[in-house]
């Protein structure tokens, strides 16, 4: 399989309600039809193993082959040395037998049918046992059920099983010979083209089944022994890998119900229109998978919280009078200057929603640290980078949104590609400004980070100038509108950024997920 040609398939898989088993379903094709694999020459042919197979037979042993008619049609091509057999022409089933001591019954719903495993089994005792029941089974044997509605659950008796097991007459067992892997066998059984035979050949209307001669007349693809070890050893590997993808989409899953939950108790508290919920649910289901679709997600929840807090006239009067006397105080410890006085700004973002200018309610500071010169140390250094690198000594000691104050593309070009949060002790590289809020009480930090970081295009790079080398100042800064809130609100919204940030490396590790899959499957 080329890499264009899975990633083919996994595009119209992977929106798919049933993906994963999909995924599943593929691996088990593409391994019975020898294509995860590529095949040699060099190694004993189906058909010597075949030979091999009827003379080690006992002779005492029912030879389903005798019964089953000759000539049968070959679902698909195979490999050159591997050939097309009955299953009843390579598996014998074990006698009628009770045995003396203590056995494991095992029930129909504790097989798993994404790996062949065995979850749960009941111990009786020979006197409790059903009365129906009557199969041993050996370590290395594969139990299927023959009834629906679970026809063809299949489990592989492996070393983890200490003691004989006993099936009931809904299932029938296949023989371990030694050259057949079991794991193969489960493979082939749960495969997609011996599933869509099984269900054209099951009989029956209460309780649709498959008979003895129907089941040991499907066609059974026989490979070498050694490909299937390869085939088994490479299914298994790619299974793993469905197993990641498959917790993945549960930690999403659990992520997207945490921002459920949190967007109908904002709801419910606010007591808006219904179809408002509605509204930012079906946005939420229909974001795109992917950096831009999250951010255009978090836009989506910013501006439904911002609308949704409209606070009133006197609300906001409140809410200006406390920021008002916070700034005096301010002012009487000369941590702001005499001049200084709350500006209200004008927002093409939220024009009916009243906003302030970021320099009447933040601090808005330059780095100090020179990036290339900075020594190493305990304190993280903030950079334009995603990552952070270390210095030696601090700037500053606060809660801070980072914002950029060069162009990351250069060339007249204006751009950010990321803002950062940073708390505590940090230096800061003085391409960079950190916005400290005068109040956490009254404007949270991190609320400050995510609408900046959410809204940079509209608020942030439509104000940067220059012709070769592009930048932004702290006075175009200080000018940027924000809306006056309630700090309810902006930790709900700050929350729902968080949320959305977990679900975006969720996606990530689903694309991680899909690279190791396709490596594994072309390797």
């Amino acid at each position: 399989m080329t890499p264009e040609q899975f990633e083919e398939i996994f595009e119209k898989l992977k929106d798919q309600e049933n993906f994963l088993p999909s995924l599943r379903s593929m691996i088990l094709d593409l391994g019975t039809r020898g294509l995860l694999e590529e095949q040699t020459t060099e190694l004993e042919s189906a058909k010597e193993l075949f030979q091999r197979i009827q003379s080690d037979r006992n002779k005492k042993q029912k030879i389903r082959s005798k019964k089953i008619n000759e000539g049968m049609d070959e679902p698909f091509n195979l490999p050159s040395n591997w050939k097309w057999v009955r299953l009843g022409e390579v598996f014998i089933n074990h006698g009628q037998k009770q045995p003396d001591n203590d056995f494991l019954y095992i029930d129909v719903s504790g097989i798993n049918k994404a790996h062949g495993s065995i979850k749960e089994l009941k111990k009786l005792a020979p006197g409790d046992a059903p009365s129906r029941a009557r199969k041993i089974v050996k370590r290395g044997d594969v139990i299927y059920s023959c009834v629906r509605p679970n026809l063809l659950n299949i489990a592989v008796v492996n070393e983890t099983v200490e003691t004989e097991l006993i099936a009931s007459t809904a299932f029938a067992v296949l023989c371990g010979n030694g050259h057949i892997l079991p794991n193969y066998t489960w493979m082939v059984l749960r495969s997609p083209y011996l599933t869509s035979i099984v269900d054209n050949l099951q009989r029956g209307q209460a309780y649709p089944a498959i008979n003895d001669k129907d089941f040991y007349s499907l066609p059974f693809p026989l490979p070498p022994l050694e490909e299937q070890k390869r085939i088994v050893a490479k299914v298994d590997e790619l299974m793993a890998l469905c197993d990641e993808l498959e917790n993945t989409h549960k930690k999403t899953n659990r992520t997207k119900l945490t921002y459920l939950k949190s967007v109908t108790q904002h709801i419910c508290d606010s007591a808006p229109g219904g179809d408002k919920q509605d509204s930012l649910s079906s946005a939420f289901e229909r974001a795109p998978r992917n950096a831009e679709g999250i951010q255009e997600l978090k836009k989506v929840c910013i501006n439904f919280g911002i609308y949704m807090d409209q606070q009133s006239e006197e609300e906001n009067g409140k809410f200006f009078d406390k920021m008002q006397e916070h700034t005096d105080k301010m002012k009487a410890d000369k941590a702001l200057p005499k001049s200084f006085s709350i500006q209200q700004s004008e927002s093409e973002l939220f024009s009916s929603i009243a906003c302030l200018s970021l320099g009447s309610v933040t601090f808005i500071e330059k780095g100090k640290t020179g990036i290339k010169s900075a020594e190493p140390g305990e304190y993280p250094l903030v950079v334009t980078a995603a990552e952070r690198q270390t210095c030696k000594s601090y700037d500053f000691e606060t809660k801070a949104a980072i914002v950029p104050l060069v162009s990351s593309t250069g060339h007249g070009h204006a751009s950010i590609q990321r803002l950062h949060y940073q708390s505590g002790k940090f230096a800061l590289g003085t391409i960079l400004a950190a916005i400290a809020p005068f109040d956490e009480g009254l404007f949270s930090s991190r609320f400050i980070y995510e609408y900046l970081n959410t809204f940079k295009e509209e608020l942030l790079v439509s104000k940067m100038t220059g012709t070769a080398n592009v930048t932004l100042s702290v006075s175009k800064i200080s000018e940027v509108p924000i809306p006056m809130v309630s700090p309810r609100t902006q930790k709900w919204i700050c929350d729902f950024c968080e949320t959305c940030d977990q679900i975006e490396i969720s996606f990530h590790e689903e694309e991680n997920i899909k690279a190791k899959l396709l490596k594994t499957l072309v390797a």
